[in-house]
């Protein structure tokens, strides 16, 4: 049974959503990595409130240092991405029920077990 673990490192958008900014992906099936990928932002940081972007700064600066600007792959490409990367695996492993509830909509046909 393939299996793999995933995380992702966020920041908050302009609706108090999470931004993926970074997802991995560790696979028992590959000998290791799959594969880290981090993602251009989903629109500008002006349409953030100045609120917004200082909780951003503290998360970057303190937390995984990704800034709202960094990435290579554009926002878009998320979902397609995160689908073809899991689509080999029928267990997967996340820590945190937030990152999971927020993966089920991209993979919710896959065996999910949430690590705490």
């Amino acid at each position: 049974m393939a299996y793999a673990f995933c995380d992702m490192q966020m920041l908050r958008g302009a609706k108090d959503e999470y931004v993926i900014k970074e997802f991995s992906l560790y696979s028992s099936q590959y000998d290791g990595s799959r594969g880290t990928t981090i993602f251009k932002p989903p629109y500008a940081e002006t349409i953030l409130t100045p609120e917004q972007r200082k909780r951003n700064t503290y998360i970057s600066r303190h937390i995984h240092g990704l800034k709202w600007n960094s990435g290579t792959v554009p926002y878009e490409h998320l979902g397609d991405m995160i689908q073809d990367l899991l689509r080999d695996y029928n267990r997967i492993y996340v820590k945190g029920v937030e990152k999971l509830r927020l993966l089920l909509g991209y993979a919710p046909r896959t065996s999910w077990r949430t690590c705490v």
